[in-house]
């Protein structure tokens, strides 16, 4: 295999103040071997992987994405460019830090506009819309017109589901559509 990519879990449960890294962790990206091999592509991170130097060499990380995230995405586009294949194995790492809920939001919140901005950079490709959850919620708002209605609640409610977040609420359906109208309102810009 061209890649194989190991994943990670959570060697313990967090308190209230770092319990929103922990839980979207658990229920988004710590996925066991399974689940990451029924979608390779969509469940690749860069936490844990092992890649062929002549390959790394001809898609390298874009290194100007680092501090914003989402360059994983972004190299996993390319990957798929190419027609390099994604082995998926258990051999996990243990991530054994959590930063705060606040770290947590306003990184998420960084990487949302990052996340728009690779998105217009690559004119809305659809093979890049199929890398990220975010991206593949707000395709199916545009094409059902529900974009005004879902900025319209982010609008009214955001800042209030942002104050949970910091506060240790930790529903991962309501922090998606926080990421949602995040996406959104940066796609609007």
């Amino acid at each position: 295999p061209a890649l194989i990519c190991g994943g990670k879990y959570w060697s313990k449960e967090f308190d209230k103040e770092h319990r929103l890294r922990y839980r979207y962790d658990r229920l988004c990206d710590c996925l066991d071997v399974e689940h990451r091999l029924a979608r390779p592509r969509h469940n690749f991170t860069s936490v844990n992987f092992v890649i062929k130097r002549s390959i790394l060499e001809s898609v390298p990380f874009d290194e100007s994405l680092a501090d914003l995230g989402h360059e994983d995405t972004l190299f996993n586009y390319y990957l798929f460019k190419r027609n390099i294949s994604i082995t998926h194995i258990e051999n996990s790492v243990v991530h054994v830090g959590c930063e705060s809920n606040i770290v947590f939001v306003e990184k998420t919140e960084k990487s949302v506009a990052n996340l728009a901005m690779v998105y217009r950079k690559l004119k809305q490709d659809p093979d890049f819309a199929k890398m990220d959850s975010t991206i593949i919620a707000y395709s199916f708002c545009k094409r059902c017109g529900l974009l005004w209605l879902v900025k319209c609640f982010f609008a009214m409610f955001g800042n209030m589901l942002r104050k949970w977040f910091i506060g240790g609420f930790g529903n991962m359906l309501l922090f998606r559509f926080y990421k949602l109208g995040l996406f959104i309102k940066a796609m609007s810009t």
